[in-house]
């Protein structure tokens, strides 16, 4: 009869890791052109353990808000050392939102006379709209169009219903006073 005299056990188990971690993403795109406003939502399953996170950006978060138009790549790993990397291409409206204004005829008149102003662009009923002189908004002046009765600079604000704002070029306007001799 043997005797058993190892430091070996009469077994060993061994764990092995099944590296299968899943990632899928839903993402935002940013509203308006030159915005940052994107996001991605970032859900993992599969793997072991918990997961670390690291962004290309540096970030360490599972998810990413505040994002630019661009390229994100994440590599997840949980804790057996098991990786995993996606992409994510967040986009961007390809043009700025502009506005641009001009006069209906001459924008120097005499006294009694006004200015009509008004988009050149498109003007949709979703917009909000707000003229501006010197002084700031104007009150009360919130249409596509605006008849200037006073001599200033004026331009228009739009602001889309997405939140996209721009503001026109501006117009000057002379009203003449006439003083008898």
């Amino acid at each position: 009869t043997g005797i058993n005299n190892s430091s070996f056990g009469s077994y060993v188990v061994f764990t092995t890791a099944v590296c299968n971690i899943s990632l899928s993403t839903s993402q935002t795109n940013v509203v308006c052109n030159g915005g940052s406003d994107g996001s991605i939502d970032l859900s993992v399953s599969g793997g072991s353990g918990t997961y670390t996170y690291l962004w290309d950006d540096g970030s360490t978060t599972e998810d990413l808000t505040g994002l630019s138009a661009g390229t994100y790549s994440v590599t997840v790993t949980d804790s057996w050392g098991c990786t995993a990397t996606t992409s994510v291409t967040i986009t961007e409206p390809s043009t700025p939102f502009s506005v641009a204004i001009q006069s209906a005829g001459s924008t120097t008149v005499c006294s009694g006379s006004d200015v009509l102003l008004f988009m050149t662009t498109y003007a949709s009923p979703s917009n909000t709209y707000q003229w501006n002189d010197a002084n700031g908004a104007i009150p009360g002046a919130t249409s596509s169009t605006y008849t200037a009765t006073t001599s200033g600079t004026y331009s228009l604000t739009v602001t889309t219903s997405a939140g996209c704002v721009a503001t026109s070029n501006d117009i000057v306007v002379d009203i003449i006073t006439v003083t008898a001799p």
